[in-house]
């Protein structure tokens, strides 16, 4: 499940920026992350949870699983924008 948030968030995230675009979330970081690619992302990793959620638990959880996958979903954006940071600076 959790490589199945990362996926959804860059995926989702790369198309929403793509298709939206708007004011970017750090330049100096992440020079091509927009704000509509970072939501576009933490929606893609709700609604995957939603699917997933379905076939695994008791739907009295289905908020907190939700909500985790979010919480997952922006670790995964952090990691990414210090990854770029790292290779920025190293280069």
């Amino acid at each position: 499940m959790l490589v199945g948030i990362v996926i959804f968030t860059d995926i989702a995230g790369y198309v929403a920026g793509r298709l939206i675009g708007g004011p970017k979330i750090m330049p100096r970081i992440s020079p091509k992350k927009t704000w509509s690619s970072v939501l576009g992302g933490w929606i893609a990793a709700g609604v995957f949870a939603m699917f997933f959620f379905d076939y695994l638990n008791p739907q009295s959880l289905m908020i907190t699983f939700v909500f985790c996958s979010v919480i997952l979903s922006i670790a995964s954006q952090i990691g990414d924008m210090t990854q770029s940071h790292l290779k920025d600076s190293v280069s």
